[in-house]
C-alpha cells in the first residue's frame, strides 16, 4: 500500500494538482485527529497540530518512499507557505477582534497584577536563564549574508515563546466548566486580552530587533508601527465605523459590500506592518483590535462582530490553519533529538510550565484570591496553543532559531496546552468549583433580597433605628410596622 501510495504521488503532475491534494490529505487528517482529540477532552487545536508534525519529517518522513517529500515536495510547499501566511493573518484579524478593549478598561486592579506576572516571569526566565544556555548549546544558522545570529535576537524570542496564552483555549476551558458563572472568569478573559496586548507588542519589538539596524533602526522601526496605530485610530477606524459599522445598524444587514472593505482594510494593513519589518501579522491584529464595536447588549454577543468573525473562521479555521500546521510541522523533526537533547528539552518544558504557573499563581494569592483559585489562574495561563505557534513561526522565518530548539520549543507548546486541562481538575476540582459557584449565586440574589428587621417599642424611633440598620447592613427595609 504504501509503495503504490508513493507511485501516486510521484505522479509526473502539475504544482497544482499535487497543492490540491496535499490540501485533501491535510483537511481530511486534520479534522479527524481534531474530533479524535475532542472526544478525550483535548482542544481540537491541539489534535490539529499534531496532525501538522505528523505529516513532516518526525512521522510520515519515516516511512519507506521518503512519503513526506513526495506529498509536499520543494515546489509545493512555497505554495502551501503562502496559503499558510493568509490564514494566520485571518486568525490574527479574529484575535485582535476578540479582544475588548473595554474589559480591558475595565478588569481592575487585580487582572492587571496577574497578566503582567504571567507574563514577566516567564520571559524573564526564558530570555536570560534559559536562553543563553540554549544559544551556546545549539547555535542558530548564520544569515544570508554569512554573518552570526546575535543572542539579543534569540533571547527575545525565548523570551515570548515563554509567556503567551491562548486566549480562544483558555475561555473555551472557562466555558466547559462553568467559570464564567464565578467572578475569576471574566477576572481570566481580561487577563488574556491583557496577555495578547503585551506578548504581541513584545513580537513586534522582537521582529524589529530581529530585522537589524541596530538600536536607531528599532527606534525607527516602532516609530513607524506607531504612526500606523495613529492612523488606524485616527482615520480608519472612522472610515470603517461610517462603511460597516454604520449601514448595519441602520438596515440590520451585513453584506458582501462590507466583508470587502473590511478584507481591504485588514490587507492594506498587514502590508504596512510587513513593509516597516514588523510582520504583517501584528497588522492584522492591529486592524482587529482597532475595528469600530457596535454597542453592546447586557448578555448578548455583538451581532456584527459575529457576523465578521464567523465569515473569517469559515476559511481560515477550517481551511487555511491547518495547512499553516503542515507547514509548522516541515520544521519540527523529533527524530532529530537525541539522548542528549533530552534534558534540555524537558528543561524548556519546565520554565515555561513553572513561569507561567508561579507567576500567575502568586500574584493571584497575593490580590486576595482564595488558594485553590489561585492555582487555578497558574494553571490557565499555560495555555499556549496556535498564539505560541505563530511566535515561532516568526522566529523561524527569521532564521533566530536552530531545528533542535524550534522543535523544542513547539513540544512545550503542545505539551503545557494539553496538560492544562486535567491539571486545572487536579488543583481546582469539581466539587470545590460547585461551591464557589454556589457562593457566588447566592452573593448575586443576596445583593438584591436583604432586608432589616428592626423590632421597636415606640413608633416615634422607628425611623431613626431603620436608617441605622440600613446605614450598616446595606439592607432596604420593605415595610414598617
Amino acid at each position: 500500500m504504501t509503495s503504490s501510495l508513493a507511485a501516486l504521488l510521484a505522479a509526473n503532475t502539475a504544482p497544482i494538482v499535487r497543492v490540491l491534494l496535499a490540501l485533501a490529505v491535510v483537511l481530511a487528517l486534520g479534522r479527524l485527529v481534531g474530533a479524535l482529540f475532542v472526544r478525550i477532552g483535548q482542544p481540537i487545536v491541539i489534535g490539529e497540530i499534531l496532525a501538522g508534525i505528523a505529516l513532516g519529517p518526525s512521522l510520515l518522513g519515516l516511512l519507506p518512499g521518503e512519503l513526506d517529500e513526495r506529498l509536499f515536495p520543494d515546489e509545493v510547499l512555497p505554495y502551501l507557505s503562502v496559503v499558510s501566511k493568509l490564514g494566520i493573518v485571518l486568525f490574527m484579524f479574529v484575535v485582535g477582534l476578540e479582544l475588548d478593549l473595554g474589559v480591558v478598561r475595565s478588569s481592575g486592579r487585580r487582572a492587571v497584577i496577574m497578566s503582567l506576572s504571567s507574563i514577566s516571569l516567564p520571559f524573564v526566565l526564558g530570555a536570560f536563564v534559559l536562553a543563553p544556555a540554549l544559544f551556546d548549546r545549539y547555535p542558530s544558522p548564520e544569515k544570508a549574508d554569512g554573518t552570526a545570529v546575535d543572542l539579543t535576537p534569540f533571547a527575545l524570542f525565548v523570551g515570548v515563546s515563554m509567556c503567551g496564552s491562548a486566549f480562544a483555549i483558555l475561555a473555551r476551558i472557562l466555558a466547559e466548566r462553568d467559570m464564567f458563572k464565578i467572578p475569576l472568569g471574566a477576572t481570566l478573559v481580561a487577563c488574556a486580552a491583557i496577555d495578547d496586548i503585551v506578548v504581541f507588542t513584545l513580537l513586534a519589538v522582537t521582529t524589529a530587533v530581529a530585522g537589524g539596524g541596530g538600536f536607531t533602526g528599532v527606534l525607527t522601526t516602532m516609530g513607524e508601527l506607531a504612526l500606523i496605530v495613529a492612523v488606524l485610530v485616527l482615520v480608519v477606524r472612522p472610515v470603517v465605523a461610517r462603511l460597516v459599522l454604520r449601514p448595519y445598524l441602520q438596515s440590520g444587514r451585513f453584506g458582501a459590500e462590507q466583508m470587502a472593505i473590511v478584507f481591504l482594510f485588514l490587507m492594506l494593513t498587514a502590508w504596512a506592518t510587513a513593509w516597516i519589518g514588523v510582520s504583517e501579522l501584528i497588522g492584522a491584529f492591529l486592524f482587529g483590535a482597532t475595528m469600530p464595536r457596535e454597542p453592546r447588549t447586557a448578555g448578548k454577543e455583538p451581532e456584527l462582530f459575529t457576523a465578521i468573525a464567523g465569515r473569517v473562521e469559515g476559511v481560515s479555521v477550517q481551511l487555511l490553519l491547518p495547512v499553516f500546521f503542515v507547514v509548522a510541522g516541515q520544521g519540527v523533526v523529533l527524530g532529530g533529538l537525541g539522548a542528549n537533547d533530552l534534558v534540555p528539552a524537558l528543561v524548556v518544558v519546565a520554565v515555561a510550565s513553572f513561569g507561567k504557573f508561579v507567576g500567575g499563581a502568586t500574584s493571584a494569592r497575593l490580590t486576595g484570591l482564595p488558594r485553590r483559585q489561585a492555582l487555578a489562574v497558574g494553571t490557565l495561563m499555560n495555555t499556549r496553543g496556535l498564539a505560541e505557534l505563530v511566535v515561532l513561526g516568526l522566529a523561524r522565518d527569521t532564521g533566530v532559531i536552530s531545528t533542535k530548539v524550534y522543535t523544542m520549543l513547539v513540544v512545550m507548546a503542545v505539551l503545557t496546552t494539553t496538560m492544562t486541562g486535567p491539571l486545572l481538575r487536579l488543583v481546582y476540582p469539581d466539587r470545590a468549583l460547585r461551591r464557589d459557584i454556589a457562593e457566588a449565586e447566592r452573593a448575586g440574589s443576596g445583593a438584591a433580597t436583604d432586608r432589616a428587621v428592626v423590632v421597636v417599642r415606640d413608633l416615634s424611633t422607628a425611623e431613626a433605628l431603620v436608617d441605622v440598620a440600613v446605614g450598616f447592613g446595606g439592607a432596604r427595609p420593605a415595610s414598617t410596622v
